[in-house]
């Protein structure tokens, strides 16, 4: 389980994001909780994207990371994680879609949420709130940190919105449709099991309240 390797993270005396990045790598390759293989049909996607993202970054990459859930996160560096679960469904997703996904995590790096939640999710050394980092878990144990763990996960919710802003504004200057976007969250949040009344403990916004903010948008 890629949880595993948090605790080791968390005592680092690595002082600079890209070192701890670069820990955090190297524990979930120890782990065998990642694979580097590339998927073309992903790569393809994330090479356009990074083509008109006028990235500073050299490029993006993409690992898979052995969860089952259904997910994709973002590192600050460019590297983009899909989950093992989301690669499994992939074949239900049109090219849109998937390029709705991967310019919504490319927002999460460009917009410097991936480098600022690493920094203060390593810098607070929450083991549940770091989870998340990785995982994106909504049932957190909320005595850890109490309120001040709530207002950082509103503040997380904050940056998903922005993230779909970019991914939106990104998209429309590509070859794939916006629109890619709001089916894909439309098709996950078929999976999405969090009730709305809890949403104010997840990452993530309601994925419902996401689709109805971009439909407005569109």
């Amino acid at each position: 389980m890629a949880i595993l390797f948090l605790p080791n993270i968390l005592r680092s005396t690595a002082t600079d994001l890209e070192r701890l990045e670069g820990e955090l790598l190297d524990q979930l390759k120890s782990s065998k909780s990642i694979s580097i293989e590339s998927i073309p049909r992903v790569k393809e996607i994330l090479d356009e994207l990074y083509h008109i993202s006028n990235s500073k970054l050299s490029q993006y990459t993409q690992y898979v990371l052995d969860s089952d859930q259904i997910n994709a996160m973002a590192l600050p560096s460019g590297i983009i994680l899909l989950t093992k679960g989301f690669v499994d469904i992939l074949e239900d997703f049109s090219d849109d879609e998937i390029a709705g996904v991967l310019a919504h995590e490319i927002g999460h790096i460009e917009l410097g949420h991936a480098k600022s939640r690493m920094e203060d999710e390593f810098r607070l050394n929450v083991i549940e709130s770091a989870a998340s980092l990785v995982l994106r878990n909504p049932l957190v144990n909320l005595t850890v940190s109490g309120m001040s763990f709530l207002s950082q996960q509103m503040f997380s919710r904050e940056h998903e919105y922005e993230a779909d802003n970019y991914a939106l504004s990104l998209l429309s200057n590509s070859e794939y449709s916006p629109v890619g976007l709001i089916k894909a969250l439309q098709k996950l949040s078929k999976g999405d099991t969090i009730p709305q009344w809890l949403e104010i403990l997840s990452t993530h916004p309601h994925l419902d309240e996401r689709v109805s903010n971009l439909i407005k948008q569109v």
